[in-house]
């Protein structure tokens, strides 16, 4: 049988159309999700790369790299816990890590995925911690945001506010566990708005979407200005405004351990999806 195995930065049509449909499979066969976005796919992320598993010319396994990080490049692999698959998709991603300077991998899977997990376990990798994807059902969502403030306001990033998003990262995400994507690196304004109160900048949020799909990351309120509402306030004017769209879906991820932020999502009408668990391999001393 020919078998082929690709790298590339950008998928073609039909490869974006071949790695949804493997998707869909392992999810409707084997009750699994897999972390990724849609512009993972079309090729707007710069960061992401893909690796493609093909036999007699059809796509049978895929593996998503992101280099987010620049110390660390996470993979999410979709394949049906086919280990030899696995291992010349990992070995390829390993090579490729190694040319990004990468010092670590961290492979994503669902928790639901034993097959995978038990190929990770195999290979010694190392359980890190684990996140939650929740989706936004609003059945029992109240818009009506309490007492407005009217010194709260919402506007676009801009390159002026660099060193404030930059504060906010550095700062807000690590008191509460979380990581970002701005944590390493340039900064990225892209979809990010930011929360003014007082003419202070208190808090931040990336909204993405792609053909109805919006997704959530990145919100912190400066700890300096926590438990006193304004993140719910902040988190409720954007969903509100999310829902005056044709949207399909409103989804976020959240670390496990961030009990404070998931007890907010849960009381803003989403609810957990699925759990990615993340496992860890050192490259530094290869």
């Amino acid at each position: 049988m020919e078998k082929n195995l690709k790298f590339v930065h950008k998928l073609s049509e039909k490869e974006i159309v071949e790695v949804k449909q493997l998707e869909k499979i392992n999810k409707d066969d084997r009750n699994v999700y897999y972390k990724l976005c849609p512009q993972s796919l079309d090729g707007t992320d710069e960061s992401v790369y893909h690796i493609l598993f093909e036999e007699q010319g059809r796509l049978t396994a895929y593996m998503s790299l992101s280099t987010y990080d620049i110390d660390e490049m996470e993979i999410t692999p979709i394949l049906n816990g086919d280990k030899d698959k696995f291992l010349k998709m990992y070995q390829l991603a390993i090579d490729k890590a190694k040319q990004f300077k990468a010092k670590k991998i961290l492979v994503i899977v669902d928790e639901n995925d034993s097959s995978m997990i038990g190929i990770l376990n195999d290979l010694g990798l190392n359980y890190t911690f684990c996140e939650y994807r929740m989706v936004f059902d609003g059945r029992e969502y109240h818009p009506a945001v309490e007492s407005i403030d009217n010194e709260l306001s919402i506007k676009d990033a801009g390159s002026e506010n660099i060193k404030q998003v930059t504060y906010l990262d550095q700062n807000g995400f690590r008191c509460s566990g979380e990581s970002s994507d701005e944590d390493m690196g340039d900064v990225n304004l892209t979809d990010i708005k930011l929360v003014f109160w007082k003419n202070n900048i208190i808090g931040k949020i990336k909204v993405e979407e792609k053909d109805g799909v919006f997704a959530i990351y990145g919100f912190v309120i400066d700890p300096n200005y926590r438990r006193r509402g304004f993140g719910k306030k902040f988190l409720k004017i954007i969903i509100n405004s999310i829902l005056k769209t044709d949207y399909k879906e409103l989804y976020l991820e959240v670390v496990s351990e961030n009990i404070a932020a998931y007890t907010l999502y849960i009381s803003l009408g989403f609810n957990k999806q699925s759990t990615f668990n993340y496992y860890e391999y050192e490259l530094k001393n290869e």
